[in-house]
Formats: C-alpha cells, structure tokens, sequence
C-alpha cells in the first residue's frame, strides 16, 4: 500500500548463502535427548522436516527411504539448474547434524514394516511417503499395493487392478471412505469381488448424501450399509494386518452427542491418489492376543481444526485444502504439524487442537490504511550483461547473483515485522503488531 514487499526470498538466500560460505550450519537450539526413538518412512521433504523438528525436540528420529539419497522431488525431479545439488547437499547435511539418522535403500513392505519397527522398539512409526507422484515417479518399480499394512487400498489404484481384472484380496468386511455415488458403484463391484458387507462412511449429514445413499434399507439387504456423519478416527492391526477401524458419528440435531465405535474390518478404501499422513504407535489394549505379535493403532494427527467439525484420519488437515503435500512448502508445513502431533501424543496422550491458529481459510485483518511508514525503494540484485536475445536469460538464468551484504541489510530496514506475532492490546483493544 506503500511501497513494495520486503524481497523475502533474496533475504533468505543471502541468510544461506552466507551459511555455506562459512562452511557451518547455524543450528538452532535443541533440547536434551529423552530417549525416544521415531522412525520416519520416506526422505524426501516432509520426512526430512518432520525428522528435523523431532530432533530439536530431544527425540532420535530414523529416516527409511527407498532410494540411494535423500531428498526425494527435490533430488530426483527438481532440475539442477533451479536447485543445485551442492546446496540441497548442504541443507540436508544441516538436518543429519541436528541428529537425524538416515538408512537410505529400505523399502517398505520389502526391508521393513511400521508394525516391525514398533516391535523393535521404535516408540512412534510416521509415514511422510509422499503422493502419486512420489509413488510413481520415484519408484515406479514398486507394485501399487507396496503400502505399510495388508488391507489399505488406494482408490485410485484398487480401480486400476480392478479395471485390469487384477485379483485383488479384499477381504469379508470393508470399509469405503467415500461421499459420491462412485462410492456405491466401488461398493457393488467389491461384492462381486466376494466382500460379505461393504460399509460405506461419508462425513455428510444423511440429508447431504446422494439420492442413490437414501434407501438404506434396500441397500442393507444388498450387503451395504452408509454411515452418515462418521469419519474415522484411527486405524488398529496386528503385525502388517489391519484388524479394525475407529468411527466417530455425530447428529446434525444434537451438537453434544458424538457415538464412538470400533468395528472389525477386513480392508479400507480411502480417496484420493496418495497414502494419508499416518503415525503409529503401539497399542496395548488387547491383552488376549499373542504377546510376541505387534499391536498398532494411528494417531489422529491433524485433530486441529475443532470447529470445522470434519475431522479424522482421512480428512484434509485445513478447510479447503486437500492435502498439506501439494506443494515442496506445504510439504514442510506439514512435517512441522506431524512433529507437534507425535510429541503432544507423547507427552500428554493425546493431540490436541489449537484454537487460535490461523489457517488459509480463516478471515484475517482488513487493514485499509497505513500511517508512518517510510517510503524505501526495494533492493534488487544487479543486473546481468546478456548478448543477444535479452528474454533468454529471463527464461534460462544461470547462477543468478542476489543481494550482497550492504543491499541485504539495506532490504531488512523495511521490514515492518507486522507478519511475526499479531495480538489485540488488552488495554487499549486495538490491534497492534509486535516481536
């Protein structure tokens, strides 16, 4: 409203920069070891993220990744030339150092089970293995079903097998998380398949569902039941088998009545084209099974957003947003939310929701006016002497320089800090911003 924005960016790569020319990383401040031991399955960036944080909170995280580096999208599909490999080098060396361990060439379902992991003493297991283009691009090798447990299917996957008259066991009883009519077509074809009961779990009131969900009777008599306004709440297994799923059901008509249940299943089907962020832990609530045998139960991690009333495990972490992994910084925003979901389970038992937290979809200040802000010209790197056609070097830039040190303390003088910490003054009740 001013002038321009703060150059952010050229900031931060001056900060890192400056990093790698002192070959050190300025690593922040981290708490003592508690002892605790978290595998982490998948090395790319919400992995690395999630080991990082856990790091600076005391525990030993353990990354799994399938292929020979870590790195993931930003190693193996980012172009050299916009992410140079010494710096992603560096920036990775910085998380080791912080006290992640990493075993690269360990592949899921071949060297390794989160059940397993548990068994050998890891106290938490969190899957960061990123979406179909992780799954298929990286390791277009491994077969569609390579996932952590026996009984987890991804939609878009399982129609592919079935389209491809693959034979797929499903199991006796499944469960579809689905909203639409294709949930019922998937629904009907998997009795075919040989499914005793198909349970079909929609977080839509019953007067939300499609028409073909109405006649709840008609279809019991098929072998399919709706759950309307039910979501699940956590998945339980024994080893690599899944063995029952935890629903929530709440009435539209009664804000205070939430019914849980746990139901034995056979199979989940969840949508979309890639694994949830699951965390596993272990469970201990079943004393009658064999003691030498893995029990795991999931953590419901982005039980975030109370009043949304849409939460679960197979639930978008924020209102209108699909995933948190859409994006390389997303991606990091939610290895950040895992570590705050696996340390708040361990220390208090549960994850709990923050109240005050500001999402994409929140309403946030309308400011129409600024007063006593200096007008300062933005800083910006010099320019490149390019022969010939000019465009070129904006299309194809080699190593562009950036802000040397006087334009870079120059640029920091007109940050305003308004974006660190905005509260509402208890005396005055206006808005104020602050460090």
């Amino acid at each position: 409203m001013v002038d321009e924005p703060v150059a952010i960016n050229s900031l931060k790569r001056f900060v890192a920069e400056y990093e790698m020319a002192n070959d050190a990383h300025i690593n922040p401040y981290k708490a003592d070891d508690n002892h605790r031991k978290i595998a982490v399955i998948g090395g790319g960036v919400e992995g690395l993220t999630t080991g990082y944080y856990l790091a600076r909170l005391g525990y030993r995280p353990t990354l799994f990744e399938a292929k020979p580096e870590l790195g993931g999208i930003l190693r193996y599909v980012i172009a050299e030339d916009r992410l140079p490999r010494d710096i992603l080098d560096h920036e990775i060396d910085g998380i080791l150092k912080m006290g992640v361990e990493a075993k690269t060439n360990r592949v899921m379902g071949r060297d390794f089970t989160p059940g397993g992991l548990l068994h050998e003493g890891y106290d938490a297991v969190v899957l960061t293995t990123g979406g179909i283009d992780s799954q298929k691009i990286l390791r277009p090798e491994v077969n569609q079903f390579d996932l952590p447990f026996q009984g987890l299917f991804i939609l878009l996957d399982l129609w592919t097998a079935l389209a491809a008259n693959e034979t797929v066991n499903i199991g006796k009883e499944v469960a579809i998380v689905h909203n639409m009519a294709e949930g019922l077509d998937l629904a009907r074809t998997l009795k075919k398949q040989g499914a005793k009961t198909v349970h079909i779990i929609s977080n839509l009131d019953p007067a939300e569902l499609p028409a073909a969900f109405k006649d709840t009777r008609a279809l019991a008599a098929e072998g399919i039941e709706i759950h309307a306004s039910t979501h699940v709440t956590f998945l339980k297994g024994t080893d690599d088998r899944l063995t029952d799923i935890g629903l929530e059901t709440r009435d539209s008509r009664r804000a205070d009545f939430v019914e849980t249940t746990t139901r034995h299943v056979d199979s989940v089907v969840f949508p979309g084209a890639r694994l949830p962020e699951l965390v596993f832990v272990p469970d201990d609530s079943d004393d009658t099974t064999d003691a030498a045998a893995s029990q795991w139960r999931t953590v419901e991690t982005f039980h975030t957003f109370p009043k949304t009333g849409r939460n679960g495990v197979f639930t978008a972490p924020e209102p209108g947003r699909l995933s948190d992994s859409s994006a390389v910084v997303k991606s990091i925003l939610s290895g950040r939310r895992l570590c705050r979901a696996i340390h708040t389970y361990l220390t208090d038992g549960q994850v709990g929701s923050m109240d005050e937290l500001v999402c994409e979809a929140a309403s946030v200040l309308d400011v129409s006016e600024v007063h006593h802000v200096e007008t300062l010209e933005r800083e910006r790197p010099p320019s490149l002497d390019v022969e010939g056609d000019s465009e070129s070097a904006w299309i194809f830039p080699k190593p562009w320089p950036g802000l040397d040190e006087a334009a870079a303390r120059n640029e920091a003088r007109r940050c305003l800090n308004c974006g660190l910490i905005c509260y509402k003054n208890p005396k005055s009740q206006t808005w104020k911003t602050g460090q």
